[in-house]
């Protein structure tokens, strides 16, 4: 009986937020481990990208809500829009239902507390839209969702909001 090679993967990732006027701060982040028994490769370096995109996004939601690295908004109303279009705001969304929302395929965090998905996920355009206009995070039934940016592509992820 032939031994399975032994199987290490390596995941890093890197962001530079703008922290002030002429001002950046970067952060690097790598992990290594070893593919569990029954795991792909591949698997294992989505779990792990899953856990430094959760990383990375922490870091930049620290940086942007710092005062310095605050974006200044434009007061006043939206433009309006031409005749014959409308939003779709005052109408309800099947799609961001929490029901629907479980059934999308979430994947846990190796370190638990939460799970994501690829941004362009099937199913997950409303969601993902929804987020984009919020520009930060949003509640939805119990979990909290957001956007975080990976190498090559966003993620969705998700957290359990605490019960007070």
């Amino acid at each position: 009986m032939t031994e399975k090679p032994f199987l290490r993967v390596r995941v890093s990732r890197a962001a530079t937020v703008p922290s002030g006027q002429d001002a950046w701060e970067k952060a690097e982040y790598a992990v290594e481990a070893d593919v569990p028994a029954g795991m792909t490769a591949i698997d294992a370096i989505r779990e792990l990208e899953g856990n430094l995109e959760q990383t990375i996004g922490e870091f930049q939601k620290r940086l942007k809500s710092s005062p310095t690295a605050e974006v200044p908004k434009v007061a006043g109303p939206p433009p309006t829009l031409p005749l014959g279009f409308q939003t779709a705001a005052s109408e309800p969304t099947p799609e961001l239902d929490p029901g629907y929302l479980d059934g999308l395929p979430w994947r846990p965090f190796q370190s638990g507390g939460g799970s994501w998905i690829i941004r362009d996920t099937p199913g997950a355009k409303a969601l993902s839209e929804e987020l984009a206009k919020a520009g930060a995070s949003l509640t939805i039934g119990n979990y909290r969702y957001k956007i975080t940016q990976g190498r090559d592509k966003e993620f969705i992820n998700r957290f359990e909001v605490k019960k007070t």
